[in-house]
This record gives structure tokens, C-alpha cells and sequence, in this order.
């Protein structure tokens, strides 16, 4: 996957503009850095730009577009991918309302909202404020709503078959964690304070001073140190050995600086293997495509760029997902359709899972598709899957009763079956 990038406030003016760019997009190589700042972590790395790249064959990226401090749209989440054509696919998936989670693989997006009284942060939270949650197994097309709690509760986080929220009341007391789906109150172990996706099934913690990562009784935690943050961690694969972490130390002066490293488990232990610098860069951290690829968000300036499209985020730079080359430290900006076009041209444009193909899209059923044990019409159904699904193929076709019949997966991968091709766009 590709680059990395850190979530802090970022100010944009215009929102998701509607402007047409003025010139093509495209990378500009720069040369690599020989060495980062003195103030720099000791073996950091310093990025540099490479040639620009397209969304890679056989992956849908969930993208959070809009902007902070405009009258934009804030939160739209949208699934793009390109299909076997080459054509663009994009879906917009929930209507966010408030603070979500999406998990590494994207079958998991879940999003929490004030359903009654006043949250949203601009003014004072009402006595009687409650909360709702919604949580989607189907990669961000259906999903089942939890609540009214009362408080302000945000997800924390969410993988495949566990949803983790925390809350505070209106006079910003805390509320115990809750889980779902059973909606039970979540303790969290010793030493233990943020629940975080490490793994696609199950989740691990960050102490209080968000230094390290606790992995449970039979494992050493991932220690950074005193002053460094971390800021949040994604996973390579479902074994959980590999991890991406983003963190930041302030410097003596005020100034942050912000990294990511690469950790792994060998010999029984943690160890980091590559720390990188992010320059000026904002946005989410990377996701894992494979042992030498990441793929995120980085804020590339406009001299990093050939020419400027005329819809930055207003501060001359360029919020883009990009493609990281862990061999080469090289970042290549996934510019279209991302640097000019609705809803992403001067917006965030965080990748916050990868989706993995090749991909049969669920469509003109009117409701869902039934995902059957065999090839047949009239074979048991394990699930219906509703138009828009993203389903993936499993590389297995029959030809019964003259119906062409395809073997798919649902985007937790957990449910399979076969579906008539009649009703699927690849």
C-alpha cells in the first residue's frame, strides 16, 4: 500500500470544488534527500517524489473526501476501483454524519452521530444529548443501527465481527466502552487506554500516553519511548507480524515532527526495521498492498507537482493518495481522478482500507443478490447481497440450466457462495 500520511487538522478553503483544472496534473521527479534534518529521528528516512500512478489492477480504495473549516461536504466516504475495462468505478458509501471507522480490508465501516440533541463540537453539547451508531458488514452499503445511547459516543474502532465505542457524557465525563454487536460493556486490559485495529479480526491497545502497543499477556509490547506519539497503526496481513505506525515527537522548539516506521515480529520479539520522515505531509497512514508497497495520502506540494490544477486545498499543496515504494523510498501521486474532479479535488482524499479483487459489483437486482451453497437455482442461500456490493471472485465458474454461475465472497470474506452472472458487472 501506499503513502504515508498523519491525520491532523488541515485547513481548506472551497470545499469539494467544482472548478476545471487549468492544466494536467502530473509528477515531477525530485531528487532523494541525502539526509534529513539533524532534528530528525537517527536513521530516518526523507521521502521523495517520484512519477505518477494509477489506482492499482485489482483493488478498491475507500476514500474519505470533503474538508475541515468549509462548506464543503465532511466525511463523504466513496469506494473507487477500476474495472476490468479500465474504467473508473465510484460508489458513494454511507451518508457519514459524524465520527466512523473503516476497517484495513474496507468489508467494516461503521460511523456514530449525535440522534438526539446538539454534538457538533461548534457548540455546547446538550444535557440530553444521545447518540447512534451504524455498522456496516458489507463494505459500506447496508448496515445495522445500535441506540439511542445516552452521550456522545464515537467508534473507536471496527474489525470483522467486533465494534469497539467509546463515549463521554455532556460534561465530558467518561463512559465505559461498549462492544457490539452485543453492546456490552468493553474493559480494556491492564495498562490499556485506545482500542486499535491491528489485526482484521481482532484488535490490540495503546497505553494512556500512547506510546506503546500492547499485544496481549503472551506478547512484549512495541515500546517507541517517552515523547513519542503514536499515532495510529495499520496492519500488513491477518497474521498481524508486520505493522505500519505512525507517530511525532515535539521538538524543544514547539515543532512536531512526524514519521512512520515499519515494525515487524521476529525472533520473538518486535523490532523496527525503517523509520520514515513525513515531510509536511497530512492525512492517514499507509495501507499494506504487499511486502514492498504502501498505499495512503500524502499532502504534495505544488513544486512536486508539473503544474497546479487550480483546486488545491487552498494552501498551494495537494492532498493525493499515492503509492509508496518501500524498495526505492519513492512516493508516486495518484493524481487523477483526484487532483481535478468532484468530490475529491481540494479535499482530503484519505484512503482508509483497501479492498481486494478481482471484483464482481452486484447490480439491477431491485433488492439483493442470493449468494447460493451450489450452481444451481434451487440450492440453499447463505446470503443476499444488496446492489452496489463489491463482491470478489474466487475463480470458479459453472454453467448449469444454461445460467453461467460465478463463485464469489463477500467483502469480509467470511460468507461465499455462487451467484448467476446476470446480476453482476465485472
Amino acid at each position: 500500500m501506499c503513502a504515508l500520511v498523519l491525520a491532523l487538522a488541515v485547513s481548506c478553503t472551497g470545499g469539494t470544488s467544482s472548478r476545471t483544472p487549468t492544466a494536467t496534473v502530473s509528477a515531477v521527479s525530485s531528487p532523494a534527500t541525502e539526509a534529513p534534518s539533524a532534528t530528525a529521528a537517527p536513521g530516518a528516512i526523507l521521502l521523495r517524489v517520484g512519477e505518477s500512478a494509477e489506482i492499482p489492477e485489482g483493488v478498491a480504495l475507500i476514500v474519505e473526501t470533503g474538508c475541515w473549516q468549509c462548506d464543503g461536504d465532511y466525511g463523504r466516504l466513496v469506494r473507487i476501483y477500476r474495472d476490468a475495462s479500465g474504467a473508473l468505478q465510484e460508489t458513494p458509501l454511507l451518508n457519514v454524519r459524524g465520527g466512523h471507522a473503516v476497517s484495513p480490508d474496507g468489508s467494516q465501516v461503521a460511523y456514530s452521530w449525535c440522534s438526539r440533541g446538539a454534538c457538533d463540537g461548534f457548540n455546547p453539547t446538550s444535557p440530553d444529548v444521545q447518540s447512534s451508531i451504524q455498522w456496516s458488514n458489507d463494505g459500506g452499503i447496508t448496515a445495522t443501527t445500535f441506540g439511542p445511547f445516552d452521550g456522545v459516543y464515537d467508534v473507536a474502532t471496527v474489525t470483522r465481527g467486533l465494534l469497539v465505542a467509546s463515549g463521554q457524557t455532556a460534561d465530558l465525563q467518561p463512559l465505559p466502552l461498549l462492544r457490539f454487536p452485543s453492546g456490552d460493556v468493553f474493559t480494556p486490559p491492564p495498562g490499556g487506554a485506545y482500542p486499535v485495529s491491528v489485526g482484521w479480526d481482532y484488535i490490540d491497545w495503546l497505553t494512556a500516553d500512547r506510546t506503546a502497543i500492547q499485544f496481549g499477556p503472551d506478547v512484549g509490547p512495541l515500546d517507541l519511548g517517552a515523547g513519542h506519539e503514536i499515532a495510529r497503526v495499520q496492519v500488513e496481513s491477518p497474521s498481524g507480524d508486520r505493522l505500519l505506525v505512525d507517530w511525532h515527537e515535539r521538538l524543544p522548539d514547539g515543532d512536531i515532527r512526524f514519521y512512520a516506521s515499519i515494525a515487524s515480529w521476529a525472533d520473538q520479539r518486535w523490532r523496527i526495521d525503517h523509520t520514515f520522515l513525513l515531510d509536511g505531509s497530512v492525512g492517514r497512514s499507509g495501507l499494506w498492498l504487499d511486502a514492498d508497497t504502501l498505499i495512503g495520502t500524502y499532502e504534495f506540494r505544488a513544486a512536486d507537482l508539473s503544474a497546479s490544477a487550480g483546486s488545491s486545498n487552498g494552501l498551494g499543496s495537494y492532498l493525493l493518495p499515492a503509492l509508496f515504494d518501500l524498495k526505492t523510498n519513492t512516493l508516486h501521486p495518484i493524481v487523477e481522478p483526484f487532483a481535478s474532479k468532484p468530490p475529491y479535488a481540494g479535499g482530503r482524499n484519505f484512503v482508509l482500507a483497501v479492498m481486494r479483487g478481482p471484483f464482481a459489483r452486484v447490480a439491477n437486482t431491485g433488492s439483493c443478490l442470493n449468494l447460493r451453497t451450489e450452481p444451481r437455482a434451487d440450492a440453499p442461500v447463505r446470503i443476499c447481497a444488496a446492489d452496489k456490493v463489491l463482491l470478489r471472485t474466487l475463480g470458479h465458474e459453472e454453467t448449469a440450466d444454461g445460467t453461467a454461475w460465478i463463485a464469489v465472497a463477500m467483502p469480509d470474506g467470511v460468507v461465499d457462495g455462487w451467484v448467476s452472472d446476470e446480476f453482476i458487472d465485472r
